[in-house]
């Protein structure tokens, strides 16, 4: 993740006094599509496993914080079958 920030703020350092070119900016574009998916495979692992934890133990309350913090990031959404944040 460190190399993705790194990306992103030579770009804006470049940007910042005029120097930045289409190849800055594609990287740091770039950098931006990698990091949005490596937080919807987290977040999909994370229903996953609250969905595995209520059929083992319905009680527990660690499901429903975790949905809750999904919910609370707008990150509740299943990428999968489409579904936007706002249609969550």
């Amino acid at each position: 993740m460190a190399e993705h920030d790194d990306a992103i703020k030579s770009a804006l350092e470049l940007a910042r006094h005029g120097h930045c070119t289409p190849i800055h900016v594609n990287q740091a574009l770039g950098s931006l599509v990698m990091i949005q998916r490596q937080r919807d495979d987290l977040a999909m692992l994370v229903r996953q496993l609250t969905h595995a934890l209520k059929r083992h133990d319905p009680d527990h309350s660690l499901s429903a914080r975790a949905l809750d913090y999904l919910r609370r990031q707008g990150l509740q959404g299943n990428p999968l079958r489409g579904e936007s944040k706002s249609e969550s």
